[in-house]
Parts: C-alpha cells; sequence; structure tokens
C-alpha cells in the first residue's frame, strides 16, 4: 500500500506542475485549443504506461482510472479531457476482463459484493460520462489532484477523517 500511495502522490505533484507549466506556456503562446481523439500518438511511452498499470491493477487493483487518466494527462496535455477519460474507460474493459478471469479462476470474487455495485455503478457511470462530454474539462485535472491527493494520503496511513476531509 505505501509504494501505491507513494506513487500516486508523484502522480499528484507531476500533474500539478504540469499543470502550472501548461498555465504559462498557454499565456506565452497563447490560448491552444484542445484536441480530440485524431491527437498524435506517443507509441512507446503508451505502451510502457500500460504496461506498468496493467501490473499494478492485476495486483491491487488500484489505477485502473486514477493512474491512467493522470498519465494521460501527462502524456496528452492538449487532449479534451472528456477524450481522455472515454479512452481510459474503454482500455480499462478488456484489462478488467482479463483480470476479473484471473481472479475468478483463483476464486478470489465475491458475487453479492459485485452484483452490489455493479447496479450502482453502471447507471452511474452512464450519468458521469454523459456529464464529461458537456464541458470543456478544466476543472477535472483539479478534481483528479484532490482526488489523487486524497487517496495517497490514506494509502501512506493519514487518517480517514483527514483524507476524507480534503476530497
Amino acid at each position: 500500500k505505501t509504494w501505491i500511495g507513494i506513487v500516486l502522490l508523484v502522480a499528484l505533484v507531476a500533474m500539478v506542475a504540469r499543470t502550472f507549466v501548461g498555465a504559462r506556456a498557454t499565456r506565452i503562446a497563447g490560448v491552444q485549443e484542445l484536441l480530440g481523439p485524431t491527437s498524435p500518438v506517443k507509441i512507446a511511452p503508451t505502451v510502457i504506461l500500460g504496461l506498468v498499470v496493467g501490473v499494478v491493477v492485476g495486483m491491487t487493483s488500484v489505477g485502473s482510472g486514477s493512474l491512467v487518466v493522470t498519465c494521460l494527462l501527462l502524456l496528452y496535455p492538449l487532449l479534451r479531457p472528456s477524450v481522455l477519460v472515454g479512452t481510459d474507460l474503454t482500455q480499462a474493459v478488456p484489462m478488467l476482463i482479463a483480470g476479473a478471469i484471473a481472479h475468478a479462476g483463483l476464486g478470489t470474487v465475491d458475487w453479492i459484493i459485485l452484483a452490489s455495485l455493479l447496479i450502482g455503478q453502471i447507471p452511474g457511470v452512464w450519468i458521469g460520462s454523459r456529464m464529461s462530454s458537456r464541458y470543456d474539462g478544466h476543472a477535472l485535472k483539479w478534481l483528479l489532484m484532490v482526488l489523487l491527493l486524497a487517496i495517497s494520503m490514506r494509502l501512506l496511513g493519514a487518517p480517514s477523517l483527514l483524507a476524507g476531509g480534503v476530497a
């Protein structure tokens, strides 16, 4: 848990730094338009990101959203947040199916908890995806930073009340 908290905290620091550097660059170079799904792809760093996140998610189930979106935001700072979120959710499906099959084969799934989670998550994801596609998403960076801070604080041993207060 500690090393995951440290990874999340490092990702948070990198994201904050990138946000401030990006804001400065935008002021200097003028306003740049956010790109859609046709932006240039950095294949090698994206493949490495996929490998690292796959191992972390397979071992801990932490990182599917928080690590991938944060790293994609750092790799592709001009990509629209709705495209980042859509890409992350779509890549998560095969990754999580592979992990789910592995864990089901090992007998490490509680099916009642799974069904209960899905009853709430399926409509929640639909509502959230509709919301994310209707705004420019500048607030998403700040929301992710706050959530990463709260999660990393908790994983590093901070009291739940403090991490919850940050969130």
